[in-house]
C-alpha cells in the first residue's frame, strides 16, 4: 500500500512571483520512510530556485501513513509536485 499524506503544508508563494502572476510547478523526489518522514528531499524538475526552495521547506514538514508491504511499514521513494497558482 502506498503511503498516504496526513499532514500537507503548503509552501508560501514568493510575493514577489505572486505580484508579477508568475505560476508555476517544482517536481520533488524523497523518500518516504517508515515513520511517515520525507527524507532526501531533491528537485527533480525545477520551477525556479526561489520556488524550488519553498516547496522542499513545505514538503519537510508533510507527514504520511507510511507505505506498507505485507502490513509492515517499509521506505518507499515517492515524487510530488508542489504547484503555484494565483487563486
Amino acid at each position: 500500500m502506498p503511503p498516504v499524506v496526513i499532514k500537507r503544508v503548503a509552501p508560501e508563494y514568493p510575493r514577489q512571483y505572486a505580484k508579477l502572476g508568475i505560476q508555476g510547478a517544482t517536481h520533488l523526489r524523497c523518500i518516504i520512510t517508515k515513520n511517515g518522514l520525507p527524507e532526501d528531499i531533491e528537485v527533480v524538475r525545477s520551477f525556479n530556485t526561489v520556488c524550488d526552495k519553498v516547496a522542499m521547506e513545505a514538503l519537510d514538514q508533510w507527514r504520511f501513513n507510511p507505505a506498507t508491504l505485507n502490513d509492515v511499514p517499509v521506505d518507499v521513494i515517492m515524487e510530488i509536485t508542489i504547484r503555484f497558482r494565483l487563486n
